[in-house]
């Protein structure tokens, strides 16, 4: 008998959930209600894709046999009693060790543009419904005696239900398998709609050969037009005037907010890449030069005035909360957690300091 694997997950995400999940979060219920839907998807389109790698299927029966029994059925008393911060915890870490920081990055990115929600908000909604979509794979896994080959099959085959039930902001959000097929030719003639086209150049390259000379200014009338990259100037040195107003000694740290970012963004995409201990040696160097960096932002960072630096605490807090459920899932790599352990150590002590104001 066939089955819905989204339907199945969302029945357990009823009304009651949706308005406790809405109060936690504190956004309006649609725009939770929207964000619960293309969280669902995105997660399975996730799991689908990364279970279908070499050892995926493996790793993700590993996950689902070593979860908490419980965890499904008490999912709605742990809302209400005040214990979900342990539940997004521990969904980010099942959902870090099965995806990786990077794709779950990429997910909350994606669900917050799509239903205008926070991007801390997506990040925690993520969290707090991964136990959710495990528990009932899990579940299914066990009632149907599913083995690793087994499992994929089964979620290969929901493929076209979680495509189905994509919002259609989500789809071109998210890094969807479904792509359009390109289309085929059908004669092996010439595309004379493609031909069609070349008179029209033709008439364009006449129009621009006799008449625009005529339409552009005089280099006499150019003199006298101020150059746009002296407006451009202008418009920089009153910028610079006006933070040097705000703050005397703090020109030159307004770009202290985007290299942050790049840094961490180089981090997320050098611990992505470690998946055994060749590896995690080939990213120790790479992860020792992001912590010399932070090192030299946070002097910088200690001179902003408190404006600019909780404007940069914000970004440095959504950024650990998205790194931390990778970091968590590499450490648990045999062989990694002795290699990187002591560099993440750094790099995240020295991530800690910017989000102190």
């Amino acid at each position: 008998m066939s089955f819905n694997l989204v339907d199945l997950i969302k029945n357990e995400l009823g009304d009651a959930v949706l308005d406790q999940v809405t109060n936690l979060l504190g956004e309006t219920k649609e725009n939770t209600g929207n964000a619960l839907n293309g969280a669902v998807s995105g997660i399975l389109e996730n799991l689908v894709t990364s279970s279908s790698k070499a050892g995926g299927a493996d790793n993700l029966v590993n996950t689902l046999g070593n979860m908490d029994d419980n965890l499904l059925g008490n999912f709605a008393s742990m809302l209400v009693g005040g214990n979900h911060s342990s539940l997004i915890e521990t969904g980010g870490k099942l959902l870090g060790s099965l995806l990786g920081g990077g794709a779950i990055s990429k997910i909350a990115t994606s669900i917050a543009r799509f239903s205008g929600i926070k991007s801390q908000s997506a990040s925690s909604l993520i969290g707090l419904i991964a136990p959710v979509i495990l528990g009932v794979i899990r579940k299914k896994m066990s009632s149907d005696n599913l083995d690793a080959k087994g499992l994929l099959s089964m979620l290969q085959g929901q493929k076209d239900n979680i495509t189905q039930a994509t919002p259609a902001g989500m789809q071109n959000l998210i890094g969807s398998e479904t792509t359009e097929r390109p289309r085929m030719e059908t004669s092996r003639g010439p595309r004379w709609d493609k031909l069609l086209w070349i008179p029209l150049f033709l008439l364009v390259g006449l129009f621009a050969y006799f008449y625009l000379p005529k339409l552009l200014p005089l280099d006499s009338e150019l003199d006298a037009i101020t150059p746009l990259d002296g407006i451009v100037q202008e418009k920089v040195i009153d910028i610079e005037n006006s933070v040097n107003d705000a703050a005397p000694d703090s020109s030159g740290y307004v770009n202290i907010g985007s290299d942050l970012g790049n840094v961490i963004n180089n981090v997320t995409d050098t611990l992505t890449s470690v998946t055994d201990e060749q590896s995690a040696t080939a990213a120790l160097p790479k992860l020792t030069e992001a912590s010399s960096k932070l090192g030299a932002l946070s002097e910088l960072f200690n001179k902003l005035p408190d404006p600019a630096k909780s404007a940069i605490s914000n970004i440095a807090a959504d950024k650990i909360t998205s790194l931390q459920p990778l970091i968590d899932g590499i450490i648990k790599i045999p062989g990694v957690g002795p290699i990187l352990k002591p560099a993440i150590d750094s790099l995240t002590q020295k991530l800690t300091e910017f989000t102190v104001v």
